[in-house]
């Protein structure tokens, strides 16, 4: 056995020793009376040597590669994207089908107005009954009408405008950006609401508008053949005076005449007279009619009943329902915000997404170590370092041995003389 590993040992170390890959290869290279096979078993150690070093350093470089991959997954559903969003945020792009899309398609306002806007005061059996018994007409229902009326063509208008991106646009994002435009919306539409009041107000005023019991009062003389126009004058909780001649903003309480009581006069809390209704309106509030204050409201019934031979059994405004506003809010206040108590916007990023409808995603992803990438790269540059080396190697061993080393050896030689 021993013998056996001995002369298996000697046959390798002359297999070795013998070892050529480069046969018969460099002969036409060397001069005819060079010994070549010595240079091809040269060039075969080195080949070799040079071969297992560039492997190792081309090996050891690709599993130090990070490889950047890109993913394309072909009309994701919405589950599909909301996962790969969650993993790849930064670099997951969705392109839409659909680039313009109108809100409707994932916008609805539902707006909740203030509750005198669904209450017994704004029907018209309230509006006669004030008016056969006041000489003041209010008419809570025409704010309502007026307010609702804007905000309903507004949201057409808004419904048709159109949101316009080719990319399909993050949840988080497309929430925060479309709760931006229906707060535009809602500013815009506010402005142009209080606007358009404010011109009403502004030409009442300009142009002088007469109204008798309000901002003048039309006297006849017995001893004239004319009738006078006399300015009102109004008085304020502190019994300051303020004439409509001079601004129309002169507002006082409004004092009810009691049958039942001859020459007694009552105040209405919250309710208030002018120079003209638009102006008084806006001012007073809807205290009278809560329910917290139901002595208010009852008299007013009081006194107003035995004129229109009726006594009005209304339910009252209820003062523990969630509102923006108090009770003492000015009317002016509420209508500012279009009797809004909410606008219940309904924001479907499902919906959306429909309308999008991404037909395809892409993300990238930066992997680390890939073994098969590794194996396919290193297999692949085999094939190309083998047939370089086996070019480039004979030619050097050869040049080096006849022609350099022998130009090297003169110079030592001459140096040395």
């Amino acid at each position: 056995m021993r013998q056996f590993l001995t002369n298996t040992k000697k046959l390798i170390e002359e297999k070795a020793e013998k070892f050529n890959l480069f046969q018969s290869y460099s002969s036409s290279l060397l001069p005819s009376n060079k010994n070549y096979q010595y240079y091809e078993i040269l060039s075969t150690r080195l080949y070799l040597l040079t071969f297992i070093l560039l492997l190792f350093i081309f090996t050891f470089y690709t599993t130090l590669i990070n490889r950047t991959l890109i993913v394309i997954i072909k009309s994701p559903t919405l589950k599909q994207y909301e996962t790969l969003y969650e993993k790849y945020s930064e670099t997951l792009t969705c392109s839409c089908t659909q680039i313009s899309i109108p809100y409707e398609k994932f916008i609805y306002l539902s707006p909740i107005y203030h509750q005198v806007c669904s209450s017994q005061f704004i029907t018209d059996k309230w509006f006669e009954y004030i008016n056969d018994n006041t000489n003041y007409g209010i008419s809570f229902e025409t704010l309502c009408q007026s307010t609702n009326q804007t905000i309903q063509e507004s949201i057409i208008v808004f419904y048709l405008t159109q949101l316009v991106n080719d990319k399909l646009i993050p949840e988080q994002l497309f929430q925060i950006q479309i709760n931006s435009y229906i707060q535009f919306f809602i500013s815009t539409t506010t402005s142009t609401y209080n606007r358009s009041l404010q011109i009403l107000e502004d030409t009442i005023q300009v142009n002088g508008l007469l109204a008798s019991g309000t901002n003048v009062e039309f006297f006849s003389p017995q001893y004239l053949q004319s009738v006078l126009i006399i300015p009102n004058i109004y008085y304020d909780q502190h019994n300051q005076s303020c004439s409509c001649t001079n601004t129309d903003k002169c507002i006082q309480q409004i004092k009810l005449y009691n049958y039942l009581i001859d020459d007694d006069y009552t105040t209405v809390n919250g309710l208030y007279c002018g120079c003209y209704i638009v102006n008084s309106l806006l001012q007073s509030t809807l205290e009278c009619f809560y329910d917290d204050n139901p002595t208010c409201f009852e008299q007013l019934n009081l006194i107003l009943s035995p004129i229109s031979n009726q006594r009005l059994n209304f339910s009252l405004l209820n003062s523990t329902q969630n509102s923006l506003y108090q009770s003492n809010t000015t009317i002016e206040q509420i209508v500012d915000n279009l009797m809004v108590e909410q606008w219940n916007p309904l924001i479907s990023y499902q919906s959306y997404f429909n309308e999008c409808n991404p037909d395809q995603c892409t993300y990238t992803y930066v992997k680390n170590f890939d073994y098969i990438y590794t194996i396919t790269t290193i297999l692949g540059l085999i094939g190309g370092l083998n047939t370089v080396l086996k070019i480039l190697i004979p030619k050097f061993v050869i040049i080096s041995c006849f022609y350099i080393l022998p130009f090297t050896k003169k110079l030592n030689w001459k140096s040395n003389q």
